[in-house]
């Protein structure tokens, strides 16, 4: 009725975030909030996807081609590649796998504890797991209880100290559960891994899996197969350090060309600008 036009940038798509969570379970819910937020995406003049294959979806549920655009987060300014210091902690004691974010249902984090399992028989293999969630409780429960000593939980740590604990890692990794939404999206710590210049392990499905083989900083297996995952570890303990630093910096390149925060931002404000020329749409 103003006519001024409307973006809505799209980070998660609804109904499917609040179901493969697990936060809402009752269908009629769930196909209530799928109307509403069709509605949604259809009536705004610009909808814009944080993956391409969000673009994908958006379109079935009758987004105008012309209306859509892709544009992917990007990882704070203070995500760069830093030199790794001396190792002092136990963690540090051979070659670490780190995960840091939400420890929840999402992260498949089942899987992440068979994988240490697989590979427990390696004493050089330490498991680094910064974080809290839902879950962690568990976590620290059943690696107990799967006599895991090299599966470390270290709490939570300010934004400021992650790129520098990046770097005391021999391999970053993200994980998700299978699930048909999840393997749309990009998760947020892939474009901080990639941003301070680390190879990376995926244990997903997707957009998450294909950028991290895209830009050549890792290996990526499927969710939910722990197996796979177990057997990328060893591969890439297995590497020359050379090469790992090799991959770290291609991960840092393919971000560059990718995801840099003023790439980006030159997007969204093209976007917008594109979007107010033309007014409000019909």
């Amino acid at each position: 009725m103003t006519g001024i036009p409307v973006a809505i940038w799209v980070q998660d798509l609804w109904p499917e975030s609040i179901s493969s969570t697990g936060m809402v379970r009752n269908p009629y819910v769930v196909s209530l909030v799928g109307r509403l937020s069709d509605g949604i995406y259809r009536g705004c003049d610009r909808v814009i996807g944080q993956s391409r294959s969000f673009l994908q979806r958006l379109a079935k549920v009758g987004v105008a081609k012309d209306r859509l655009e892709y544009l992917p987060n990007w990882a704070e300014d203070i995500y760069q590649p830093l030199p790794a210091p001396s190792r002092t902690e136990e963690w540090e004691r051979g070659f670490t796998v780190m995960f840091a974010g939400n420890l929840g249902r999402a992260q498949a984090l089942d899987t992440v504890l068979e994988a240490a399992t697989m590979v427990n028989d390696d004493p050089e293999i330490h498991w680094a797991i910064f974080g809290e969630g839902v879950l962690r409780g568990w976590m620290e429960g059943e690696a107990k209880r799967r006599r895991l000593p090299r599966v470390h939980f270290l709490g939570r740590r300010p934004a400021a100290e992650m790129p520098g604990l990046f770097a005391r890692a021999g391999v970053m990794l993200v994980s998700l559960k299978q699930d048909d939404s999840l393997a749309m999206t990009i998760p947020a710590k892939v474009q901080s891994y990639l941003a301070c210049g680390r190879p990376v392990l995926a244990s997903l499905d997707g957009e998450g899996a294909r950028v991290v083989e895209e830009s050549g900083a890792g290996f990526a297996s499927p969710a939910g197969d722990a197996e796979g995952l177990a057997d990328n570890v060893r591969r890439m303990k297995r590497l020359p350090e050379q090469e790992r630093e090799r991959r770290g910096k291609a991960a840092r390149d393919y971000y560059i060309r990718q995801f840099d925060r003023k790439l980006c931002l030159d997007k969204a404000e093209r976007i917008l600008t594109e979007l107010a020329a033309e007014g409000r749409q019909p």
